[in-house]
C-alpha cells in the first residue's frame, strides 16, 4: 500500500478502487500468505533481525559461494528511495483518491467503539 502514497501526481486521477484491485498485489494480500507467515515464523528471522530473508540469502550463498555476503548481509532501507523521488501524499480516502493534505474532521469520529 505504500508505493501509492509516492503516486506521481500526473497518475494521481488514476488510482481508483478498480486500479487497486486489478493491479496491485499486497505482499500479505491472501489470506493464505497471511497465515502461512503467522505459522512459518522459522521461515522469516532465524534468531536475529540480520537474519532476515534468510532463505533468498542462502540461495545467492548456493550460487556465489560468497559465505561472507550470507553471513553480512543487512537489509537496505527501500522506502529511502521512494522518499527522494517525489513528494508523498498523506491520505487516502474511501475511494482511493489521494491527497496531502485534508481536512481531518470529516474523518475523524471522536464517538467510537475503539477500547
Amino acid at each position: 500500500m505504500r508505493v501509492l502514497q509516492f503516486t506521481p501526481d500526473q497518475n494521481a486521477l488514476g488510482v481508483t478502487t478498480e486500479y487497486f484491485h486489478t493491479n496491485l498485489n499486497p505482499f500479505f494480500g491472501t489470506e493464505e500468505f497471511q497465515l502461512w507467515s503467522l505459522n512459518n515464523p522459522d521461515k522469516r528471522i532465524k534468531d536475529a533481525w540480520n537474519t532476515f530473508k534468510w532463505p533468498a540469502k542462502d540461495i545467492i550463498c548456493d550460487f556465489t559461494g560468497d559465505k561472507e555476503y550470507n553471513r553480512t548481509k543487512s537489509k537496505q532501507n527501500s522506502f529511502s528511495i521512494w522518499q527522494q523521488r517525489t513528494k508523498p501524499f498523506n491520505f487516502m480516502d474511501e475511494e482511493m483518491r489521494l491527497f496531502r493534505g485534508m481536512r481531518l474532521e470529516s474523518y475523524f469520529e471522536s464517538d467510537n467503539s475503539f477500547l
